[in-house]
Formats: structure tokens, C-alpha cells, sequence
């Protein structure tokens, strides 16, 4: 087995830490090779020693099998799962179902839990209980906003390792935003349900948080409530207009590979009638029948998968290049998902993301926030569609406005809800913290003692400064259109990247010294770069010399 440089890294982390802890990597970076890579320098000391995986779905359990078999054959599997209950295997590869229920028997080295983030949950909490030497999580996203991170903290480990793929996203990532209006009839239809949703709420005296558990219990208001919401997520799922749009957007990508992520069976179903050739996968359908589809997929240099949120987990997905998301949660784990998805080609790749227009904007930009990818959003195209797509620069507007004032309380409420719970763990995770740089140093500055554990950090210091241009709306696009190519043939850092655009853009730019080198180095080039065409270089050189 050859290890790529992260998984050597993780490795030898993960081996002082006596292989104990949570690993966060990204989908598709190979997390499953990594444990088997562990799994396997444990095993070989002694012959009586034996592993297991932990796994949410059956179909997990399967590609573990593979991957065993492929890199490892010499060691035996065997399964644990319904009524199939057999530890003689080497490893033993259980479905969490059957494991949390603690009937397991054999004495093992190691567990292994995949996917770990759902472990948390208090139905499986008790895996965490099988006594073992050593015990790695693997997840993208092994955080929790409730109680369960700190079961998993208590029962997995710390994060010993992370890789994100944010890098990878800013170097070969373009994400277009696409506002889709309601007809006037659903329009009408969403205010309706709407207005009658709050008014229930206010006479109730119900707060949001509360409505599922009240459901639970039989409070006839709260059903109602859910009953609304229920309709108001179908009508902006299976909304008319996105048909249209999405038969838009494949003819402009009739080359690639795309995947369509629904979050509905019957607008899946829909767009399958639209599209000629295109393949259709949903719980509905039979597992061999799913297996089938998606192998067929693979084997396509082209084509159109359409599928709803269940191949977000537990299913092997071809490889594409091109994801459009024709309707979303507010969960940002299954947008880093669905992206990790695309990001396990080498080239650069696309993703379109359907918005309501006037519903879904603000859910949209909470998740690009959360995720880390707002600086990614600035820099890609913004659209709407009205018989045709058109620029929408006033919903980029909308968007600064968002990140700097409207949602400032409630964001600031849940950054500090973060803060404390990293402090109980003593542990701040290094991406999260990248990625809220500036929320984060202010709450600090403002409660000084709050967090005095998590302050201990040393972050590159950035001399941010206001540098005005003149540059019309049309010199702005091109400038834009050329650094994005720039980008792509020379792997441009993403801090650089990032500085240019938002300078183009007219926003306060962070100019490290190592930016400032770069910008200096190609703008005092005696001759023009042939990588870098006449109007970006000249615009360097401008640059250059106001800093």
C-alpha cells in the first residue's frame, strides 16, 4: 500500500497519540485507506489480534469489505449486522444498528468508527463503551452542535489530524449562485402557508427550537406548525422554475459529468422525464437496482445522475465534475459532502446552487459562512433567471450586507455557543478557528477571561488596508474572467487569489508580505509574463505601486 504525504503525516501523528483520536479529512482524500494502513500495522504483531469497524449503513460496511480485500487480502472479514452476527473475521466490519446494542463478544485491538459525527446521537453512544487499546474516528465533519461532540470528544478522542479541502476549493472550484423564481401561483401559495405558520407560532407561544418535540408529544398547534413547514420545504423543493433552469444549465455543460442533487423522490422523478440519457437513483429503488445505476454512471465519460440527499452517505458515487444543487438543508455537513464529491477528480470542477428568490438567500449565506466558502462565492458568478439567465450583482450586495449587519446577533449567538464548547474540550479546531478569524479575536477582546485556554494561538499578523480602484463595472468582469484562468494554469496561492479579488471588488484587502512579494515580483518583470495577459498585468502594476 502507498501512502500519499497526508496520510503519512496523519500517520505518524495518529502513532504518538497511540492511535487514539479523531482524524478530519475531507470526503474522498482516503481516510479508509489510512485506517486500513493502521489496522494492518496493528494486526501484524501478533496473530490472535483483531479489529473493528464500526459503520452507519450497510452499504458502508460493503465498500470496507472491498477495500480490505483490495489492499489487504491476506486478512479475513466478516459481518456484523441484523441477524448476521459472525466475529471470526480479522476485522469485523459492524453496521452501528447492531453494534450499539453491545452483544459483541470477541475481545478486539481497535475500533475504527466511520462517520463518526453520528455517534453522538444518544441512540449510539454506547459504542463508545467497547473497550478498546485503541480507537480512531474518521469523519469530514465529526463536529456536533449539541450535546453528542462532547460524547464523541469523551469517547472517540480529540481531532488529532485535520485536512480540509478549502485549499483545494479556492485553487480549482467555481461556484455559480442562480436565483429561481416561485410562479406567481406558488408565490402565493408559500405567503398563504407562511403567514398562517407565524400566526400559529405567536398564538401558541411556541419558539421554533420547540416545534418537533411538541409534535412528538401531540400538542395539536405544534402539528399543525409542522404540517406548514412540511409544505412550505415542498413547494421550494419541487418549485416549476428550476426545471427550465436546470435544462439550461446542462445544455451548457453537455460535455460533463453531473451530478443533481434533489431533495425530493417526485421532483427527482420529474427531472428524469425531462432529461434523455439521464440516470435516476432514490431510495425507492431497490439496492441492487441503485448499485447498478451508479456503476453505469461511473463508466460514462459523460452524463447526468440525479439523486436525492441519500447518496450523501453510504454509497461509492462516480466522480463528477459539475454538481447542481437544485435544493438544500441548512446543514452545511452535506454541502462540505456534496463538494468533497467533486473534488475526487484532479480537474477543475463547478457547482451550481439553485436559491428562491426572496426565501432561500439568507439559509444560503449562512451556509457559505459556516463553511468557509464566502470568499469562494464573491469570487464566482451570481445569477438570476428570467426566461434566461442575467447578472445579479444586487444579491452579491445582499450578501455583504447579510455577513456585516442583518445576521450579526444571531451569528455572534452561535459563535459563542462554539467558543464554549471548544472550551470545555480545550481544544479550538485550527480550521474553524481560520475560518472566523476576525469574529472570533473580537469576542475574545470582548471577554477577555471568557476563553483564556484557547487564546494560546499564533496567527500570521495581516496588514489590512482600503486600496481604492477605478476600474468600471465591464474592466472589473474581464479582470476577473483573466485572474480566474491565471489561477487555474498556475495554482495560484488562494490568499493571493483572494487578495486580488478583493481588491477588484473594492473591499479592505489583506496584504500579507508574502502577497505583497508576489504582486511586486510579476509587476517589475521587464517584459510581460505570457501567463499573464495585458490587462491583468497592467492592473499588477498599479497595484504595485500603491503599496
Amino acid at each position: 500500500m502507498k501512502l500519499q504525504d497526508w496520510q503519512k503525516e496523519a500517520f505518524q501523528t495518529l502513532k504518538k497519540h497511540d492511535f487514539n483520536g479523531v482524524i478530519k479529512v475531507a470526503s474522498g482524500k482516503g481516510k479508509t485507506v489510512l485506517a486500513l494502513a493502521i489496522i494492518a500495522e496493528l494486526l501484524q504483531e501478533k496473530t490472535n489480534k483483531k479489529a473493528i469497524v464500526i459503520v452507519p449503513t450497510i452499504n458502508l460496511m460493503k465498500q470496507w469489505s472491498n477495500e480490505v480485500l483490495k489492499f489487504f487480502p491476506k486478512f479475513s472479514t466478516s459481518f456484523y449486522y441484523g441477524t448476521k452476527k459472525d466475529e471470526k473475521g480479522d476485522i469485523v466490519i459492524a453496521v452501528i444498528n447492531s453494534a450499539s446494542k453491545l452483544e459483541l463478544t470477541k475481545e478486539y485491538a481497535i475500533k475504527v468508527l466511520d462517520e463518526v459525527h453520528h455517534y453522538g446521537a444518544s441512540l449510539y453512544q454506547s459504542i463508545f463503551s467497547l473497550a478498546t487499546k485503541h480507537t480512531i474516528g474518521l469523519s469530514a465533519t465529526p463536529e456536533r452542535e449539541d450535546e453528542g461532540d462532547f460524547a464523541i470528544r469523551y469517547g472517540a478522542g480529540k481531532i488529532v489530524y485535520t485536512l480540509s479541502n478549502l485549499q483545494e476549493l479556492r485553487e480549482r472550484f467555481s461556484l455559480f449562485t442562480i436565483r429561481v423564481p416561485f410562479t406567481l401561483d406558488e408565490h402565493q401559495r408559500y405567503s398563504d402557508l407562511q403567514n398562517e405558520y407565524y400566526k400559529l407560532l405567536h398564538i401558541a407561544g411556541i419558539k421554533n427550537n420547540q416545534i418537533e418535540f411538541l409534535a412528538r408529544k401531540g400538542n395539536k398547534y405544534a402539528l399543525r406548525i409542522l404540517k406548514l413547514w412540511t409544505e412550505q420545504t415542498r413547494l421550494r423543493t419541487n418549485a416549476k422554475n428550476k426545471v427550465p433552469v436546470i435544462k439550461q444549465i446542462l445544455t451548457n455543460e453537455q460535455n460533463s459529468k453531473v451530478i443533481i442533487f434533489s431533495e425530493s423522490i417526485p421532483f427527482t422523478e420529474l427531472l428524469h422525464k425531462e432529461i434523455p440519457q439521464s440516470i435516476i437513483v432514490h431510495s425507492k429503488l431497490s439496492k441492487k437496482e441503485v448499485l447498478k445505476q451508479l456503476q453505469l454512471f461511473k463508466k460514462q465519460d459523460k452524463g447526468v445522475l440525479i439523486a436525492p440527499r441519500m447518496i450523501d452517505e453510504g454509497y461509492d458515487v462516480p466522480n463528477a465534475n459539475v454538481a447542481i444543487i437544485a435544493s438544500f438543508t441548512r446543514n452545511p455537513r452535506q454541502m462540505i459532502q456534496r463538494d468533497g464529491r467533486l473534488l475526487r477528480r484532479n480537474d477543475y470542477v463547478r457547482r451550481y446552487t439553485l436559491l428562491i428568490t426572496g426565501i432561500e438567500e439568507e439559509k444560503f449565506f449562512t451556509i457559505l459562512r459556516k463553511t468557509g466558502t464566502t470568499d469562494i462565492a464573491f469570487a464566482g458568478e451570481w445569477l438570476r433567471y428570467e426566461n434566461g439567465f442575467i447578472d445579479d450583482n444586487e444579491t452579491k450586495i445582499h450578501l455583504r450586507t447579510f455577513l456585516s449587519h442583518s445576521s450579526e446577533e444571531r451569528f455572534t449567538q452561535w459563535l459563542l455557543k462554539r467558543l464554549d464548547m471548544a472550551s470545555a474540550k480545550e481544544q479550538l479546531d485550527a480550521d474553524f478557528y481560520q475560518i472566523h478569524h476576525d469574529s472570533i479575536e473580537r469576542l475574545f477582546s470582548e471577554y477577555p477571561a471568557r476563553w483564556a485556554n484557547l487564546q494560546r494561538r499564533e496567527q500570521a499578523a495581516l496588514e489590512t488596508k482600503n486600496i481604492p480602484q477605478q476600474y468600471s463595472q465591464e474592466e472589473v468582469t474581464l479582470l476577473k474572467e483573466q485572474l480566474r484562468n491565471v489561477r487555474t494554469k498556475l495554482f495560484l496561492p488562494d490568499d493571493f487569489f483572494s487578495a486580488l479579488m478583493r481588491y477588484l471588488d473594492n473591499e479592505p484587502t489583506a496584504i500579507t508580505a508574502e502577497n505583497k512579494k508576489g504582486i511586486l515580483s510579476i509587476a517589475n518583470h521587464k517584459e510581460r509574463p505570457i501567463a499573464w495577459p495585458k490587462e491583468l498585468y497592467t492592473m499588477l502594476q498599479e497595484l504595485a505601486e500603491k503599496i
